[in-house]
């Protein structure tokens, strides 16, 4: 269901962070003080636009629960300056579909994953 829904959110995502609000001021001074190094402009997109928002929360919390046991801070490095990171492309491309757009590789991951899982 996931994937289905990110392909039809992503182009909303991508214009939505293209774009280029006036910052509201207190969201990114509590963005900041929980650590985060962030843009101005790119988390108030970010902040303004809830399912956009969502969508990319949803992303890091199902890439976490997929590598959480090889990588220890995963859904953090994912969240990191407002998204704007390596870790997160990382963890999108596993929900993009492929050129035929008739699988995803998440589907084929979580596929092998349960093969690894079981005991012949």
């Amino acid at each position: 269901m996931l994937p289905q829904l990110l392909v039809i959110l992503l182009p909303l995502a991508q214009a939505a962070l293209l774009s280029t609000p006036q910052p509201d001021q207190d969201g990114i001074a509590k963005m900041r003080s929980e650590g985060h190094q962030v843009s101005d402009e790119h988390c108030q997109v970010l902040l303004e636009n809830q399912p956009v928002h969502e969508l990319m929360e949803r992303v890091c919390s199902h890439c976490h629960e997929y590598f959480s046991d090889s990588v220890a801070n995963l859904r953090f490095e994912c969240r990191s300056n407002c998204f704007q990171n390596k870790r997160f492309e990382q963890c999108l491309s596993l929900f993009a579909p492929e050129q035929s757009g008739t699988t995803h590789r998440a589907r084929r991951h979580l596929g092998h994953r349960k093969r690894i899982g079981t005991k012949a």
